[in-house]
């Protein structure tokens, strides 16, 4: 996924999309964690790191004509390209793409029943500020999931030219946070989730 900050060199841009089309477009990671998310009818929803929409548009063909998945994505270029993608279909001008970042989240107080983040954790400036963003956007009852390949995945090959190199995540701490500011069944697990080595992390508001 996109990582969560503006991506203004079109060198690093096109380096990011040339890694791999597919996964920016479809990925079965994106579609696992959908899995794990399972959207309901009428829910409001959001994708953190939206990218290309690969789990938005999954995502919005759930919550049906009653729900509303919230593609939050910083890129003005992914979101320009995220809404060109959309109009091309009828169900996925659904889709309400925003700017905004895991610090601050474009949503209103309690409006979401769910909020996931595919391969974009690794990128957030402040888990304390993300953390209280979630405490403050989940309704009671909602749930995250979080889902990070291991950091030796392409986006972390990058060294010294001119590319970000994501920092690692300090899982128990971020469980500690989220414990901390009320979120219950804080929990993560390493595995392999759709054919990738991956840490899964979930959460849920005390309803």
């Amino acid at each position: 996924m996109t990582p969560l900050r503006r991506l203004t060199d079109p060198a690093r841009l096109a380096w990011h999309l040339s890694g791999s089309v597919k996964d920016f477009w479809s990925s079965d990671l994106n579609l696992a964690a959908i899995e794990l998310v399972d959207p309901q009818p009428g829910e409001v929803v959001v994708d953190l790191g939206a990218g290309l929409g690969p789990a938005s548009v999954e995502a919005i063909g759930l919550v049906g004509p009653t729900g509303r998945v919230i593609a939050v994505e910083p890129s003005r270029t992914m979101r320009a390209l995220l809404r060109l993608r959309c109009l091309g279909h009828r169900d996925l001008r659904a889709v309400d793409v925003r700017d905004g970042t895991a610090e601050s989240l474009p949503v209103g107080a309690t409006s979401v029943d769910a909020l996931w983040a595919v391969n974009a954790t690794h990128h957030f400036a402040d888990l304390e500020r993300f953390t209280a963003q979630l405490v403050r956007v989940l309704r009671p009852g909602g749930r995250v999931i979080l889902v990070e390949e291991d950091l030796n995945h392409r986006f972390a090959q990058q060294d010294g030219q001119g590319h970000h190199r994501p920092h690692a995540i300090d899982v128990e701490a971020l469980l500690v946070l989220f414990r901390s500011a009320g979120l219950t069944e804080s929990s993560s697990t390493y595995g392999v989730l759709a054919g990738t080595t991956a840490t899964v992390i979930t959460s849920r508001k005390a309803g």
